[in-house]
């Protein structure tokens, strides 16, 4: 949905809460003057610079990956709309997924032990202190990708920690996911269309991309798994070859393993091209 459509779904106080996200130059307005300052100053809400500056996270941990895996939610739902149950219920089961993964003995099997270790007892540093400053994030992401691991392997090393999504394992309430939305709607990163379907919180198309790069996210879950399962059991081995994993295994089980490398769509599909190249 584009911001132009978004916003004929909702109302006064809710288009304002817009209006108020990039610039507090206007006065309180009624809805017709409310669509039009947005769609008006629409090159300003939805610049790249903007929204990377209104994402980055100086505050608890535990907030930062809050607000992660709502955008993830949201991001991962069709067309990016999702209601508030969906969004609730996609949060949770995120969150799980990672906790049963650290419950695992196998959960780190195939990342380079001595890398998991280095970053463990970095992240055991960091978590000393609840707040975690937007530059710490940063460089924990290029230290994890310097030792080659993935996001899930940080998010696996934080639950074993006891620190995933938050202190002590806890998942986030329904009301702590509702108060995430509330601030990525103030940040005109989230739009509620309260006309839509009985409520629908929407990142509009025009904003996704930058939330996407900013997560690190090329693809929706679902959308790179679709794209993996139209590749061949040795296109598939080929990328595991790559990332330095095992390449056994049915096709399912191959597509598994891939998602877990962590590995960027854009990067797998040009390691394909080139050992294509090579191999004529």
């Amino acid at each position: 949905m584009r911001v132009a459509d978004a916003i004929e779904l909702m109302t006064k106080g809710l288009l304002q809460r817009v209006v108020d996200s990039f610039t507090k130059d206007f006065p309180k307005s009624d809805e017709e003057r409310a669509r039009e300052i947005i769609l008006r100053n629409s090159g300003e809400l939805t610049d790249p610079r903007r929204i990377e500056a209104v994402l980055a996270f100086d505050g608890r941990l535990q907030d930062q990956i809050r607000q992660t895996c709502v955008l993830e939610a949201l991001i991962g739902s069709p067309d990016c709309t999702a209601s508030e149950l969906d969004v609730v219920e996609n949060v949770t089961q995120l969150q799980q997924q990672v906790l049963d993964a650290a419950a695992s003995p196998q959960a780190l099997r195939y990342e380079d032990a001595r890398s998991v270790e280095v970053l463990r007892a970095v992240m055991r540093v960091a978590l000393k202190d609840a707040i975690v400053t937007n530059q710490e994030l940063e460089l924990l992401r290029v230290l994890r990708e310097s030792l080659g691991l993935s996001p899930l392997t940080m998010r696996i090393i934080q639950a074993q920690l006891e620190h995933f999504p938050r202190k002590g394992n806890l998942l986030h309430t329904a009301a702590e996911c509702r108060e995430a939305l509330l601030n990525l709607q103030r940040c005109g990163i989230v739009f509620y269309c309260n006309r839509a379907n009985g409520g629908l919180y929407v990142i509009p198309e025009e904003v996704a991309p930058s939330v996407r790069r900013v997560l690190g996210i090329e693809l929706s879950p679902h959308a790179w798994g679709k794209l993996l399962s139209t590749l061949t059991v040795a296109q598939l081995a080929a990328i595991l070859r790559a990332e330095g994993m095992p390449e056994y295994g049915n096709k399912e089980a191959r597509i598994e393993r891939v998602v877990l490398t962590g590995v960027k769509p854009s990067t797998a599909l040009a390691r394909l091209s080139k050992e294509g190249r090579s191999g004529q």
